[in-house]
Order: structure tokens, then sequence, then C-alpha cells
């Protein structure tokens, strides 16, 4: 078990919410969130499909999001990470999109690329074949 499964695990068990505005392509939402992912890969941490429909050259962001899921439902939800079916649950919003703003008001904790930050404020955005690598 690697540490960013373990961080993931007490994340969702805590009942804390984080009061969030998110913003991407073609919608917005502003409310209280348990867990917010945003990746570009299946995979996150060692065994984790966070992203199970996201694929690397698609253009594309796969956003995750849950609200107002119980801690019960969460911990359920974290056991179906290795085979990504927790992205198939009613509860478990999940966009692909262009763009993505986060927007809070206090600071939260956010993973990038396995590092932990801190901050309030996040923005991305793809930029279909803005790298050229020769092979």
């Amino acid at each position: 078990v690697t540490a960013e499964i373990l961080l993931l695990f007490f994340k969702l068990i805590r009942n804390r919410k984080y009061h969030a505005s998110m913003k991407w392509d073609d919608g917005n939402l502003e409310d209280n969130f348990t867990f917010a992912a945003l990746c570009n890969t299946i995979h996150s941490g060692e065994g984790m499909k966070i992203a199970s429909k996201a694929l690397m050259d698609d253009g594309k962001l796969d956003l995750l999001y849950i609200k107002g899921a119980s801690r019960s439902k969460r911990l359920q939800l974290f056991t179906k990470l290795g085979k990504g079916d927790h992205a198939n649950d009613p509860l478990v919003n999940y966009i692909q999109t262009n763009n993505f703003k986060l927007s809070t008001e206090e600071t939260v904790p956010i993973t990038l690329d396995g590092e932990l930050i801190e901050g309030g404020s996040l923005e991305v955005n793809i930029l279909p074949e803005a790298l050229q690598l020769l092979i």
C-alpha cells in the first residue's frame, strides 16, 4: 500500500467538506464537495484507476467529483478504485472536458502529480499538439 493510497483513504473517511466553485467547458457548479479529482490518465497512484475512462491522447481532462455521500458510501467507493468500478456509481459525477478551473475561499489540500500542495485556486487547460517530440 502506497502513501498516496493511504492519504486518499484517510481523506475519504473524514467527514470534511470543501466549499468550491468548479468550472469546465460547458458547466459550472458551486457546492460543498467531499472529493474531486482531475486526471489525464487512468491511474493515479499505484493500482488506483481514478479516471477509468481517461485516454492520454484524447485531448480531454477527466473530472470526477463526489458531493453528499455518507462516510460508509465513500468507503464503499474506495474499495472499487482498483478496477475503476466507482466511476459508474450514481454518486460519482464523471465529466470529460478541455479546461477546468477550481476556486475556493479557503486553502485546500491538492495533490499535483504526487506532490501535496496547499492552494485555493487551480486552472488547467488542454493545449492540443502544443508539444512535439522527436523519437
